[in-house]
């Protein structure tokens, strides 16, 4: 398909609208060094551009682990170059945080392991998080004494609310894959030997989505905490005025239009 179909990340289309961001980098559990950042960023360039995209899957090739994070053999190997290494390697994962959230296109991430720190905030930054049964989150980076990346302060306070955001940024405790889900981090908790089913069975439910709709959807959701409820029903408002006069909506209204007469 592109330049990243080999590599640490890759990129893999199979020609139906869905895309797989692939993370595959065995010999050190999906630690992102300085070859990921830089497909990290360029899959973000890729994704934003890529026509007919209709559903995006994050993965891991590596049994049992989605990702450590950040390689900290990378930042120790910096020396006195560490405050540039990690604010560039930042800013690349952040770039595909921000596609993730920009493109209309649902995303799913399939959490089959350990997300730990940039891992984890990759996995949270996707519209759906299905995580099989062994699953182990933890954001890690107080561990090494540093705050978060990859938009988990932003993201964590929006799903478990201020304070358990901190307790889990502060204490970075590991989460098994129940409590993720009691506490929302993750959308279905799945056994292991389902989960690349059960996300199979998804990206195609998605695949056949309102595609425009699911991304002003994700633009309403995301935008709601920072809104004063009058401005956010007049966003409200022309999101859906702007639904009404494209071809995707109006097929799907005829759709059960005709459908109805025919009950």
């Amino acid at each position: 398909m592109n330049v990243f179909d080999t590599g640490p990340v890759r990129l893999v289309d199979d020609g139906s609208g869905v895309v797989r961001v692939v993370l595959d980098r065995p010999e050190a559990s999906n630690a992102i060094g300085a070859d990921s950042f830089a497909c990290l960023r360029g899959i973000a360039a890729v994704l934003e551009h890529l026509d007919g995209l209709r559903c995006v899957v994050l993965e891991s090739a590596v049994p049992g682990v989605f990702s450590v994070g950040g390689d900290l053999k990378l930042i120790d190997g910096a020396d006195g170059d560490a405050p540039s290494v990690v604010h560039g390697g930042a800013r690349d994962a952040h770039a595909l945080v921000l596609a993730m959230a920009r493109i209309d296109a649902p995303v799913v991430a399939a959490v089959n392991g350990i997300a730990a720190g940039g891992g984890l905030g990759l996995a949270l930054g996707a519209d759906f998080v299905l995580a099989g049964r062994s699953a182990r989150l933890t954001p890690a980076y107080a561990k090494i004494g540093y705050p978060s990346d990859c938009g988990l302060s932003w993201i964590l306070p929006r799903l478990v609310g201020q304070r358990r955001a901190l307790d889990l940024l502060l204490r970075s405790p590991v989460i098994d894959a129940e409590e993720a889900l009691e506490l929302g981090l993750v959308t279905a908790v799945v056994d292991d030997e389902r989960l690349a089913d059960a996300v199979d069975e998804l990206v195609e439910e998605l695949r056949r989505g309102p595609t425009t709709a699911f991304g002003m959807i994700k633009r309403l959701v995301r935008d709601a905490s920072a809104s004063a409820l009058e401005l956010h029903l007049e966003h409200e408002a022309r999101l859906i005025a702007r639904a009404a006069g494209g071809r995707e909506a109006q097929a799907r209204i005829a759709s059960f239009v005709t459908a109805g007469r025919a009950g």
